[in-house]
């Protein structure tokens, strides 16, 4: 899942090292100055992970008599990233771009609960992002190798979850990290894309894996490691396989090469990020949003007699009289396991 150009495993890693600082170094020495100077990091590689940490950030901060302390630390880690940022973009720019970015992100295309609207479709989504896209369980449509990962996965958390009930009560160890992953949900949940983005979920998996330990921590015998080494080698089957496939590559990247082949297409009519990703890959063609209507009517009463025109995507709707003169064109797949982001893709051409 973090095979993306995004610092998902570099944000995840600065994570780990800002809660084992806030939480589990020892209390002597300067390690909550640490731990703050990292979660300013944090917030310049990956901002959306900042809520994983927000718990043990706000608890210290509230309790401690270093308050003077521990802010500088963190805006010592906020000013490594911000200063040159602002040198090289300019304040008034980047003050813009972040509040462009952040209206896009809660109200436009982040696929937040203000515009992907289903509260439980969302949340089995993220279920399903954590169990089948985490841990190659079984969902529908997956393969029968994900049927044993599911039955030894599930023997490995009802093992655990009696140990880690019991720790819950007697130990302070794993409360903030549960604390933490709740939060972490719940952000998720309702303000990060899970509809179609399974990265967000990279650090609920770390967290399980370590609760997964803790909880089979006094399961060492042969028998049990027998267990955890056949759940890792059908595992290494499984992801064999999606590698392999990723080989083959994704919907849209065939789409890419059937258009730039084709060579003859005039128009191209899709959403603004499908007609983003043509143009960075320099396809030579006009460009239709779905999303504009001034660009719809130009195709509802514009002269289309000599134009080849493609639209990516069933909008057929959106023509009203045209609607019929549209015939499906051509399919592309991959396997939304590899990748969840359109996985299957349909075109239509528009008929002269």
């Amino acid at each position: 899942m973090s095979n993306r150009y995004m610092p998902d495993l570099m944000g995840l890693a600065i994570s780990v090292s800002a809660i084992y600082y806030l939480i589990y170094a020892k209390i002597q020495g300067n390690h909550l100055e640490k731990g703050f100077f990292i979660s300013g990091l944090l917030a310049g590689v990956r901002l959306s992970y900042l809520p994983l940490i927000i718990f043990p950030l706000m608890k210290i901060f509230v309790l401690s008599n270093r308050k003077q302390s521990l802010t500088k630390s963190f805006l010592i880690g906020v000013f490594i990233w911000l200063v040159p940022m602002v040198l090289l973009t300019g304040a008034s720019d980047l003050i813009m771009m972040a509040k462009k970015q952040t209206s896009g992100h809660f109200m436009d295309f982040g696929g937040t609960i203000l515009t992907e609207q289903g509260l439980f479709d969302r949340f089995i989504l993220l279920i399903k992002s954590v169990w089948a896209d985490g841990f190659g369980g079984y969902w529908s449509s997956r393969g029968v190798t994900s049927i044993f990962l599911s039955t030894i996965l599930l023997i490995q958390f009802i093992i655990s979850l009696k140990d880690v009930s019991k720790k819950w009560i007697s130990e302070n160890k794993i409360k903030p990290i549960i604390i933490c992953m709740g939060i972490y949900f719940l952000w998720i949940l309702l303000f990060q894309n899970v509809v179609y983005k399974s990265r967000h979920v990279l650090p609920i998996i770390f967290f399980l894996c370590i609760l997964l330990i803790e909880g089979q921590e006094k399961y060492r015998g042969k028998l049990f490691s027998g267990i955890v080494y056949t759940y890792f080698a059908i595992l290494l089957f499984h992801n064999a396989n999606l590698i392999n496939q990723h080989k083959n590559f994704t919907a849209v990247k065939k789409l890419k090469d059937y258009i730039s082949a084709d060579g003859g297409f005039d128009t191209i009519i899709s959403i603004p990020l499908m007609n983003f990703y043509f143009k960075s890959h320099q396809i030579k063609a006009d460009f239709i949003d779905v999303d504009n209507d001034q660009d719809i009517k130009k195709v509802l009463f514009g002269s289309s007699n000599n134009r080849k025109v493609l639209m990516v995507g069933d909008y057929r709707h959106l023509f009203d009289h045209k609607k019929s003169s549209f015939s499906r064109d051509t399919a592309f797949y991959h396997n939304p396991y590899m990748n969840q982001m359109w996985s299957k893709i349909t075109t239509f051409q528009m008929i002269k």
